[in-house]
């Protein structure tokens, strides 16, 4: 919400002087009805406390999940579903954040970039609801640049040093 005239007037009793260019900006006016909507999560400790739960509501909130089922006909033939409750791709710990999930652009297989918000490294665990047979992580280019050795065909783990993001590509056969 903004609400200025001017970016800096010299006539204000709080300061004196100019706190930058005496600019009028009219335009800048964004007067008029707005709403907001906003969340409390008590807590103990930090946000990072709890099995990041401050950050998993926050998430929630922001970004509600939208679901669909899976499972088609075919000839009268009801094709596999999920079961009630499953994830496509999952993260440990739960502090780590999946910021994208897509279809790689040249169609080879999945990217999950996921980012450390914490202020520790941490060691992750991503766990896909189908198996692959190569994983790699990738620039932003989606280059590959190293290959990871998974222990089965369903997860890799990585370490995330604080703050990083890191983009994943897994290829199925």
């Amino acid at each position: 919400l903004r609400c200025v005239e001017w970016l800096s007037r010299s006539d204000l009793s709080t300061r004196r002087g100019h706190a930058g260019p005496p600019e009028q900006t009219p335009e800048a006016q964004c007067q008029g009805h707005s709403e907001f909507d906003y969340a409390l999560v008590p807590h103990n400790g930090t946000w990072e406390t709890n099995d990041s739960v401050v950050l998993r509501e926050a998430q929630v909130f922001n970004i509600p999940a939208i679901t669909r089922v899976i499972g088609t006909e075919s000839q009268g033939k009801t094709v596999q579903q999920l079961p009630a409750q499953s994830s496509f791709v999952e993260v440990e710990p739960a502090g780590v954040v999946i910021s994208s999930i897509k279809r790689s652009n040249d169609g080879s297989g999945l990217l999950v970039r996921v980012y450390n918000p914490s202020s520790e490294a941490v060691n992750v665990r991503i766990r896909l609801h189908d198996a692959f047979n190569q994983a790699y992580k990738t620039n932003l280019l989606e280059e590959r640049q190293d290959e990871i050795a998974s222990p089965d065909t369903k997860s890799i783990a990585v370490s995330l040093q604080t703050g990083e993001i890191a983009t994943f590509l897994f290829v199925r056969a």
